[in-house]
């Protein structure tokens, strides 16, 4: 067994603000929801221009739904979010991950849990984060980038997650 990789993280109202609206923007039936409401905007502004009759409402309805879905979306809701967080100390206490080919330890002031890599069924990155998504339920675990020593560590936990759990990306 090789040498386990340790980090350790504080996660930030700011953190749950920006997973919040990556793991939103990453749902297909947000963006199957905001096509409907882009067509529907274009039906009312196709029926506006064939008919005789000025109907406000129908002309401005679709385009209202598609602000305020935009709004609470990637404002509002991320925004309660990193408030919820804040809140909450143990969201925001300092998390200790160790992990190793055969499992994850995950230490914090509140909780200690130890789980293998089938509890995971996939995984993701963006600029700031990993993401890690729990088999039986659509709850991610988060990895702040920052959590990590140096680049090598970071690139060695990378590799580590693409042989435990395919398709990273």
């Amino acid at each position: 067994m090789a040498e386990p990789i340790v980090f350790r993280f504080t996660p930030t109202q700011q953190d749950y603000v920006r997973i919040t609206r990556t793991l939103y923007a990453r749902q297909p039936v947000n963006w199957v929801f905001l096509g409907l409401l882009i067509l529907l905007s274009m039906f009312a502004f196709y029926l506006e221009k064939i008919s005789s009759s000025r109907n406000l409402f129908v002309l401005l309805l679709p385009p209202i739904s598609l602000l305020v879905f935009a709004i609470l979306g990637f404002l509002v809701r991320p925004w309660q979010a990193g408030n919820r967080a804040k809140k909450t100390e143990r969201m925001v206490a300092e998390v200790t991950w160790e992990v190793t080919d055969e499992f994850i330890i995950l230490k914090s002031t509140h909780t200690e849990a130890k789980t293998d890599w089938a509890n995971f069924k996939k995984a993701f990155e963006n600029d700031g984060f990993f993401f890690f998504n729990l088999s039986a339920v659509n709850m991610y675990q988060f990895i702040p980038k920052r959590a990590f020593e140096s680049p090598a560590q970071m690139e060695a936990f990378r590799t580590l997650v693409k042989t435990k759990i395919p398709g990273l990306k």
